[in-house]
């Protein structure tokens, strides 16, 4: 069947020509470099179409990341102002009753001593009351100190002009006022003075009441909370100064006191309980924070939590490297296999041109081809049929041998028997008769003809499958023995020394003991046959690497070529040599110890020398090995 198309691909969508147009071939391979084009600009298009979509979907998800980070640090910096300053609130409300106390102890004072004050007594009732106030003392209306626990440094100031002192001075002062952070003592760490306005039961004014406190005793929530390496909390009074700033490297909360913050986004009109968020710079150490002021709403003071940008984007920055480093090998990825499809298409369009100039080419072999696998197909029929042939007649052989062993046994019983009872009557005394020689010469004729009948049965019934093995278990001493006793009258005869040797302890195997001593006689006759007179045969035994058992037989006779061995192994065949030619036999002997053996699951080796001799090994499988030892007797 003849192909009629140059080329049958449509896999990139190119129709094929027609046999026979070489014309369109130029026309058809400028069609398929156009689609090659079209196709790979089309996918390169789609190649960057993934890529930019890739890349907006990951500066989106980042943007998103970062905004959600803000928003988390957000609402965390408003609980964290919530809980400042309701922690705040509790220590100044502590402080207001201290002070409250202690003002209802000094106008007491002052009704009960008409007009005068007993400091020292009011300074151990101070001590007394305000456990957390570092140092306490009573600011008089000329701005000196009356009475105060305070270094000298402090209690000798002159408060007039100062705003701890001027913003109580006149009626409606804030009940409580926390002013810049004063150094009691040089190289001391400086406290913040907390004042309150102390007026007499007619509301004369008696003078202010101060505080000295320590920033730490403001809060303890910068010790109970994580707000990384960099994060603050700060006190911060209306005026915009910053009171007190706690850290994690400086948890005294004396860093940055005394900043003023009003240059930032800093509120100062934000009403009580008000919040607000902003990122800025930190006044006291220049670093991006996000910030959440808070003011109190009993006290005009704002708290403050600052949370460093760095440690809440890091998380959004971690993933933000992670999706550029997968977008980059993403793109990385589409742009390979972007190539890669681009050059796999091209390369297919170049071999499916290719394959269309060469189609045609092809077509003629195509039918050369199809010639040839009709002439194989008819060879292949007649081999066929030559095999089934051969093998009928190969059974059918078999077949004749095994119906044919009755037949010819049967008479060759009976002119054995009747030659045996013609010489047992020949040989009586009386006068000589030639009829005795006769019949010696019919029964040996008869005896010959039996043995080379039986030999052919017996390689026929191998060959069919039909032959049996009657196992038992002897010494392999017995089976030698048993071989050399029909070939000793034979030797004797032709002057040949026969040498046995074999070991002490034999091993027992397990073989049909018949068979194994056809074998062995086969062998040994052979080598007789084959070795001229006052020749030698030996016959060996052995133990084998794998355990198996060696039995050899030697001769000194003509020897072989590789090409004669080659034919002795044959059935029927004869080594093409004087003395061979002289010898009688079938050319049996081998091939059928070699089958024996076979179906004993063993082996027949020959070694031979031309003009030197020959040695045969039977080779008895380890399987077959019952004992390793069995002493002689």
């Amino acid at each position: 069947m003849r192909l009629n198309r140059l080329w049958d691909n449509q896999s990139l969508g190119i129709q094929p020509i027609e046999a026979g147009q070489a014309a369109s071939m130029a026309e058809f391979e400028s069609r398929g470099r156009r689609h090659a084009t079209r196709l790979s600009r089309k996918i390169a298009a789609v190649g960057i179409a993934l890529v930019v979509g890739l890349w907006a979907v990951i500066i989106f998800a980042t943007h998103i990341e970062g905004q959600t980070a803000v928003e988390r640090a957000r609402a965390q910096g408003h609980n964290l102002s919530a809980a400042f300053a309701s922690e705040s609130t509790r220590m100044m409300d502590a402080i207001s009753a201290a002070m409250e106390l202690i003002a209802g102890r000094i106008r007491e004072e002052w009704e009960h001593g008409q007009g005068t004050l007993d400091a020292a007594r009011l300074t151990a009732e101070i001590a007394a009351v305000a456990r957390p106030v570092v140092r306490a003392g009573l600011i008089g209306p000329n701005g000196r100190m009356i009475f105060s626990s305070m270094p000298p440094a402090v209690a000798e100031l002159d408060f007039t002009g100062r705003a701890e002192f001027e913003a109580h001075r006149d009626p409606g002062s804030p009940p409580l006022y926390i002013g810049h952070p004063i150094m009691e003592t040089q190289g001391q760490p400086m406290t913040l003075p907390v004042t309150r306005r102390v007026v007499a039961a007619d509301g004369s004014f008696l003078g202010v009441l101060m505080f000295s406190l320590s920033p730490g005793h403001v809060t303890r929530l910068h010790q109970a909370v994580d707000l990384g390496r960099r994060g603050t909390l700060a006190i911060i009074c209306p005026d915009g100064v910053i009171r007190a700033r706690f850290s994690a490297d400086r948890p005294d909360g004396l860093m940055g006191v005394g900043t003023s913050v009003m240059d930032g986004p800093f509120n100062p009109d934000l009403p009580p309980g008000g919040v607000y968020s902003y990122i800025r710079a930190g006044a006291v150490d220049n670093v991006v924070r996000l910030f959440t002021l808070r003011r109190l709403t009993d006290y005009d003071l704002f708290v403050s939590v600052g949370v460093d940008l760095d440690d809440i984007l890091a998380g959004a920055r971690n993933q933000k490297l992670l999706s550029i480093a997968v977008g980059g090998a993403v793109t990385l990825l589409i742009g390979m296999l972007t190539v890669l499809l681009i050059r796999e298409i091209w390369r297919r369009t170049m071999r499916e041109i290719e394959l269309a100039h060469e189609h045609g080419r092809l077509e003629e072999a195509h039918a050369q081809i199809l010639r040839d696998r009709e002439r194989l197909a008819i060879a292949n029929r007649e081999l066929i049929a030559t095999a089934e042939r051969a093998d009928a007649a190969n059974q059918a052989k078999s077949q004749f041998l095994a119906n044919m062993s009755h037949e010819l046994r049967t008479p060759l019983h009976a002119i054995i028997g009747f030659s045996e009872l013609i010489k047992e009557q020949a040989t009586r005394p009386g006068p000589a008769t030639p009829v005795a020689e006769y019949a010696n010469d019919i029964l040996s004729s008869g005896r010959h003809l039996l043995e080379l009948i039986n030999t052919v049965l017996d390689l026929s019934k191998v060959e069919s499958g039909t032959a049996i093995l009657t196992e038992i278990v002897v010494p392999i001493h017995d089976v030698v023995n048993a071989s050399m006793i029909s070939i000793r009258a034979q030797a004797r005869a032709r002057r040949i020394r026969i040498e046995v040797s074999l070991p002490q302890d034999a091993p027992l195997v397990r073989v049909d003991l018949t068979k194994m001593r056809q074998v062995l006689i086969n062998l040994l006759s052979n080598a007789v046959k084959f070795t001229p007179e006052e020749g030698t045969v030996s016959v060996t035994a052995s133990r084998s690497a794998d355990g198996g058992v060696l039995i050899a037989v030697t001769d000194t006779g003509i020897g072989m070529s590789e090409d004669e061995m080659a034919i002795a192994m044959e059935p029927f065949g004869q080594v093409d040599s004087t003395l061979s030619r002289l010898a009688d036999g079938t050319g049996l002997g081998l091939p059928l110890a070699l089958r024996l053996m076979e179906l004993h699951g063993g082996d027949l080796r020959l070694h031979s020398v031309k003009g030197e001799g020959t040695t045969i090994e039977v080779v008895i499988p380890p399987c077959r090995v019952v004992a390793n030892t069995v002493p002689v007797p």
